[in-house]
């Protein structure tokens, strides 16, 4: 699995119980945004909800089993991807916005022109310059929590409206996209979905060696 197919894990598990993503054609957020977003640590992270992950910090990359691997480098995001038999590192069209709450920001299977999705992002855990070093999201959904109406359908959160018959919205607006993040936001102990930064990457990461 990779970067993007966490977030989709996410995703997958939220439609599955019966709510709808909030998507975009085009992306709401741009580099400017990305300047009051907390700020992640560069280097390798890991699902945190992998069970069969266990990477050890002082031993290359290569050698860890059973993780899932974004990244960090500058303003880059970048996951570790099989393809044809062989690991590279392959870009993510990824943003993390600032707000309350952050909102992470990515596009659809990451092809030009296919819908961006979002997800809001809380860090639970910094270094000594304040830098993130863990986190957990959940995907931004359409719908509030409230019993439905006689048509099936619950109404959506204020500021957003109906995409398609597929149930996906979209955001009237920048506050209403932060505002469904915000109210849709779980506990930590109710999670599911979490990241944490385990080191800086160094030159043997890269080595040809297959995993």
């Amino acid at each position: 699995m990779r970067w993007s197919g966490a977030v989709f894990a996410a995703a997958a598990s939220t439609m599955l119980s019966g709510c709808a993503l909030v998507v975009s054609e085009g992306p709401w957020f741009g580099p400017d945004d990305a300047r009051g977003a907390p700020e992640l640590r560069q280097g390798l992270w890991v699902d945190a909800a992998g069970e069969a992950c266990r990477p050890q910090a002082d031993r290359p990359l290569r050698l860890w089993r059973g993780c899932d691997i974004l990244l960090i480098r500058g303003a880059e995001y970048l996951a570790l991807e099989r393809r044809k038999e062989r690991w590279t590192w392959a870009p993510q069209t990824v943003l993390l916005a600032g707000g309350d709450p952050a909102v992470l920001q990515w596009r659809v299977n990451q092809n030009e022109g296919s819908p961006n999705t979002y997800a809001g992002v809380e860090p639970t855990n910094f270094d000594a310059e304040g830098r993130v070093t863990a986190l957990y999201f959940w995907a931004v959904t359409c719908e509030q929590h409230v019993a439905a109406g006689g048509d099936g359908k619950r109404p959506l959160h204020p500021g957003l409206k109906r995409r398609d018959s597929n149930g996906e919205c979209e955001a009237e607006s920048r506050e209403a996209l932060f505002a469904a993040a915000k109210v849709g936001k779980p506990s930590r102990d109710q999670a599911a979905n979490a990241w944490r930064w385990i080191r800086e990457a160094r030159p043997d990461d890269f080595a040809p060696t297959p995993r």
